[in-house]
C-alpha cells in the first residue's frame, strides 16, 4: 500500500493544491483589481487602469466573465467622474480659463467611450 502510495499517486497528489492554486490565482486578481476600482476618488487614479485591465485580459490573467465585469465598472466609473466633473463645469463663471471642449477632446483620444 505505501508503495503504490509513493510511486502512482504521488504525483497526482500534489497535483491537486497546484492546480486549485492556479485556478484561485484568477479570483484573486479580479477581486484586488475590483477593489481598487471601488477606491477610486477621482480620473486621475483612474489613468492606467485600462491599460492593465487590457494587459491582464491579453495574457489571459482573468477569465473572460471577470473581465467583462471590469470593464463595465471602469466604464461606469468614468461616466460618473464625467458627470462630477460637467456638473462642476456649469458651476463654473461663464468665460473661465478651462475649456470643457478641452476635456471632451481628451477623452476622445484616450477612447473612453
Amino acid at each position: 500500500m505505501v508503495d503504490v502510495l509513493t510511486s502512482e499517486l504521488l504525483i497526482p497528489l500534489l497535483m491537486i493544491p497546484i492546480t486549485a492554486m492556479a485556478m484561485m490565482r484568477k479570483r484573486f486578481r479580479y477581486r484586488r483589481f475590483r477593489k481598487r476600482l471601488d477606491l477610486t476618488a477621482s480620473m486621475e487614479e483612474l489613468e492606467g487602469a485600462e491599460e492593465s485591465l487590457d494587459e491582464m485580459i491579453t495574457k489571459r490573467k482573468l477569465k473572460v466573465d471577470q473581465a467583462m465585469l471590469l470593464r463595465n465598472q471602469l466604464e461606469r466609473k468614468w461616466a460618473e467622474y464625467d458627470e462630477d466633473e460637467s456638473a462642476m463645469d456649469s458651476k463654473r463663471i461663464p468665460g473661465g480659463f478651462e475649456s470643457r471642449s478641452s476635456a471632451s477632446s481628451e477623452n476622445s483620444r484616450r477612447g473612453r467611450y
